[in-house]
């Protein structure tokens, strides 16, 4: 927090340190111990003490038990001294039942602040108060994911802010870093993902409960994601999610603050983090029927399940649309997601995945029939371009339309057949709406260049691994994004060579 704010962003308390004086007898003491060597130490040294101390026994006698009778204070750093490392320094300072209340106490204070109906205070305000409150970020201190944190928490701030005008005066911050231009978003996440917390009727307590978890869970995630933590803590896992759990369950006191949280918010953030998709895969449909079937057998026996879970990651999607103005259409798109979510409570995954592809197609006065695989890859396709524009979608459909229908086929099978579950292995194409972005926004590649790059990996992806026994196989497409950004002509784009690297047995990085 310090290299975000710098030196002065929080009053540190450092223990109180012994007297010169003090520290120069019990020297001189444990010297003369040493030299010595007193048959009876301890009593020895007492002895010693006592005499030093300048009062008679029976005075030092009663001088003593009077200190015991005193309340004692202890006067300890809320924030890991500079020369610590927070790694080891915050499991041994939060190891106490007193002192976690009194972090129950400052996260409660921190959290109404946010909630009421004054104005929201300065992110480096809001995240100061966060260090204290959730230990755990201190491991974050100097790292990429401390920027991370504190945009993450600024836009969940922002959307449970009680004030009524926060979207019109709080969007801007002293610090460009925590400024956010994506105001229909915010308000979409406000007024359709967040209601459990913004307008509850239940007690403040639970409220406050229930907006806690939301933020321990957006912490642990981030930190499964930093290497400090993740080599310390994460028993040998690499994803981020798998950390978290690893961490949760064998190292709990490195996790002080989910450690002291109620047995339902803990119990939320471990399905969370087993079930966990980002929210982008959604918007995008990279997601398919299998991450469904996740939240139907992991998120939906929890109480609140799915509501928590795009809670959290419709907070984490916000950062990443931080600088971004995103357009009135974004707010729809997230009251859609929350009508259809649900569906996979009384249907079948693969069922409401249609559903929710259907409903997709309908803004754009589309008709998705019952198990039309054909029309289903091109809705997803669609979703990938990131573009709700009925003029683009047209393009895209028309695209397919003119394949021949061997190439149809492959899009039919490889994106609206293979669905995780029943159909395998089915590909997940990471990063397919950054590609799709940039080969859009590029006038020599355009929608069909890019439509045929996609079958053209699919094709080669699918004869290359048809024998993979894994459910899915995770298609990373980085290389993909970046040579779409740089491409300016001479040979056709979709016509170049596509190369794979297996980074493990169900996991592909394509380089072009």
């Amino acid at each position: 927090y310090l290299s975000l704010f710098g030196p002065n962003g929080l009053a540190v308390m450092n223990w109180p340190a012994l007297t010169t004086e003090t520290s120069k007898v019990i020297a001189e003491v444990l010297k003369d111990v040493v030299e010595k060597r007193p048959k009876y130490l301890f009593e020895d040294v007492a002895s010693q003490l006592e005499k030093k101390s300048g009062k008679e026994p029976a005075a030092f006698a009663a001088y003593f038990e009077d200190c015991k009778r005193k309340p004692r204070t202890y006067v300890l750093e809320e924030t890991c001294p500079e020369h610590e490392d927070p790694l080891t320094w915050v499991p041994m300072r939060y190891n106490d039942n007193t002192i976690l209340l009194n972090l129950q106490s400052k996260a409660a204070d921190l959290l109404s602040d946010v909630k009421s109906t004054e104005v929201l205070p300065t992110t480096q305000e809001l995240f100061s108060r966060a260090v204290v409150a959730y230990p755990e970020l201190m491991y974050l201190r100097g790292s990429p994911e401390e920027l991370v944190a504190a945009q993450t928490l600024r836009g969940l701030f922002l959307c449970c802010s009680g004030n009524s005008s926060v979207f019109d005066i709080s969007l801007e911050d002293d610090n460009t870093d925590f400024s956010f231009r994506c105001k229909h978003l915010l308000a979409g996440v406000k007024n359709n993902l967040l209601e459990f917390i913004t307008t509850s009727r239940e007690s403040a307590q639970v409220t406050l409960e229930k907006m806690e978890a939301v933020v321990m869970c957006l912490i642990l995630h981030i930190l499964g994601g930093n290497e400090g933590f993740r080599a310390r803590y994460g028993c040998g896992e690499e994803e981020p999610e798998k950390v978290v759990l690893a961490a949760a369950e064998q190292c709990p006191e490195a996790v002080p603050s989910f450690g002291r949280l109620p047995e339902e918010s803990k119990r939320l953030i471990v399905a969370m983090h087993q079930a966990y998709f980002s929210f982008g895969m959604l918007l995008s449909a990279e997601a398919i029927p299998a991450h469904f079937l996740s939240l139907k057998e992991i998120m939906v026996p929890v109480e609140n399940g799915l509501n928590f879970f795009l809670a959290v990651v419709a907070a984490e999607y916000i950062t990443t649309q931080r600088t971004v103005t995103l357009p009135q259409e974004s707010e729809d798109l997230v009251r859609l997601i929350k009508l259809c979510l649900p569906g996979v409570e009384k249907h079948s995954a693969s069922k409401a995945y249609e559903i929710y592809l259907r409903k997709r197609a309908e803004r754009h006065q589309w008709r998705l029939m019952r198990d039309d695989f054909m029309h289903r890859s091109i809705i997803r396709l669609c979703c990938m371009a990131g573009s709700e524009d009925s003029k683009v979608w047209s393009e895209i459909q028309h695209v397919v339309e003119s394949m021949t229908n061997e190439e149809k086929e492959v899009l039919k099978v490889e994106l609206g057949q293979k669905d995780g579950v029943a159909s395998t292995p089915a590909l997940l194409l990471v990063g397919s709406t950054e590609f799709m972005a940039q080969a859009l926004n590029n006038p020599v590649i355009g929608p069909r260049m890019a439509v045929k790059l996609i079958l053209k990996l699919l094709t080669q992806i699918s004869d290359n691994f048809a024998n993979n026994q894994s459910l899915q196989i995770k298609v990373r497409l980085d290389g993909l994004v970046n040579r779409a950004r740089e491409f300016s002509g001479g040979s056709p784009f979709e016509d170049m060579p596509l190369q794979f690297d297996m980074l493990g047995p169900a996991e592909v990085f394509v380089r072009c």
